[in-house]
């Protein structure tokens, strides 16, 4: 079954071109929509429940036992690779950890950098190609085509004032499979008429994505106080359909909560799938965007909203349109699926920007400057390693996305200020107290 599986993902049409590319270029980007986690030496994730759930996945396919045998995984507090683990998948972070003593990653022939090229395809990975280009590396793009089924997407007239609400009775409405009056449909979408009348019935699990744990909970203690009502007016309604419909099967309810935070042993909860005659509803935070990918799901329920970083606070905000465009798809992985955005249009289209803006042009920079110390690719030394500096002056080392001076001077600022560098700020030196803080995550 995992064989058959494998052979129908996009990205195995693809595996000579791939491996061609990757033994004759320096840098490959792959640009995928789906299925495109390859077989290699060291694989990063951005979250831990990416890299432990891919990992997973790959050792049951390759026959081995994760942590035992040639699959393994590396996150915080979290090691389970072994002296014989040939692909490992960790989080960035400890990949920068292990770069601090060895900044050249010469334990690994392969080091693939996954969810990099995610927002916007051909235009991020132009980016990140001419990035590479520039500092003489030989590089070649290999496209993906995703895989996607028609995705019908409903929009509300007006702003929502309360989003835990209007996502609370949208849940609702699905599973009873009542269409909201109030809310329209895109008439841009792929969805053919028999496949939007399905979506009428309770198909599929439900992943609704909200900004922050807090409003996970929220809803969750309050969708649980709701069953009883739920599951009564359901069968009240639908007690009386033949036995042709699906209604006619009792109502069963699953809620499950997805966040970064969460134990190993909750986030796995939500990816069992759901039994016979029942319904798993995901509640998220956006983690779930591209990180990770939840079989079963036909409904998404988007509020549009995230918690991003600012300097050094989680803000809630509004998503961008790549984001959103990234969340509806999740409903359309296996077969048609829907999507309500709890957002009007108009603010679709004139109101989110086009792509997020990377965090670090919005973050406090001091933490990534210190690591860069560290490595030994900037500053005028005093990292783990004694090679000489790539470039001596912060101001001119080639940031992808490169912060702004100003940025770049308060964080050296507060690193002197504490003791983590020398005197000199624009060719700083690590000092003994700034290598003992840069051990620490």
């Amino acid at each position: 079954e995992l064989a058959l599986t494998r052979c129908k993902l996009p990205v195995s049409r693809y595996e000579d071109a791939i491996v061609d590319s990757v033994m004759n270029n320096n840098v490959t980007i792959l640009v995928g929509g789906g299925g495109k986690v390859v077989f290699r030496e060291v694989i990063t994730q951005p979250r831990r429940v990416a890299a432990t759930t891919v990992a997973s996945r790959v050792a049951e396919e390759m026959g081995t036992i994760l942590g035992e045998g040639q699959v393994g995984y590396a996150v915080r507090f979290d090691d389970k690779t072994n002296i014989n683990t040939r692909i490992k998948f960790c989080t960035d972070g400890i990949l920068l950890r292990e770069a601090v003593l060895d900044p050249t990653l010469s334990r690994y022939t392969i080091v693939i950098i996954d969810e990099v090229v995610l927002m916007s395809a051909t235009v991020v990975a132009d980016k990140f190609k001419d990035y590479f280009l520039k500092s003489g590396c030989k590089v070649n793009t290999v496209l993906v085509p995703g895989r996607t089924h028609p995705v019908a997407l409903y929009y509300t007239p007006t702003p929502e004032a309360d989003f835990l609400e209007a996502a609370q009775l949208t849940i609702i409405q699905t599973l009873l499979g009542i269409e909201d009056i109030n809310m329209y449909r895109n008439d841009d979408d792929d969805m053919d008429g028999d496949s939007r009348r399905k979506r009428r019935r309770r198909d599929g699990d439900i992943l609704v994505f909200l900004p922050g744990v807090d409003n996970i909970l929220s809803l969750h203690a309050s969708l649980e106080r709701l069953l009883p009502s739920i599951k009564r007016l359901y069968n009240s309604r639908h007690h009386h359909h033949s036995d042709e419909d699906k209604w006619h099967h009792p109502l069963n309810i699953r809620i499950c909560d997805l966040y970064s935070s969460q134990s190993k042993d909750k986030q796995r909860d939500a990816f069992i799938p759901a039994g016979k005659d029942e319904v798993k509803i995901i509640l998220s935070t956006n983690i779930a965007e591209t990180s990770v990918t939840i079989s079963g799901v036909t409904t998404v329920i988007d509020t549009g909203l995230a918690k991003t970083r600012v300097f050094d606070t989680l803000r809630i905000s509004p998503i961008s349109k790549a984001s959103a465009a990234q969340r509806s798809g999740r409903a359309g992985r296996e077969r048609p699926g829907v999507c309500y955005r709890l957002y009007p249009e108009v603010a679709y289209d004139n109101e989110m920007i086009e792509h997020s803006i990377p965090e670090i042009l919005r973050s406090d920079m001091s933490y990534v400057l210190l690591q860069l110390l560290a490595m030994g690719v900037v500053g005028g030394g005093g990292g783990a390693t004694t090679h000489t500096t790539t470039c001596p002056n912060l101001m001119d080392f080639p940031f992808v996305d490169k912060p702004s001076p100003k940025r770049i001077r308060i964080a050296s600022r507060l690193l002197r200020r504490i003791g983590a560098i020398g005197a000199d700020i624009a060719s700083p030196t690590l000092t003994a107290k700034g290598r003992r803080m840069a051990q620490y995550p």
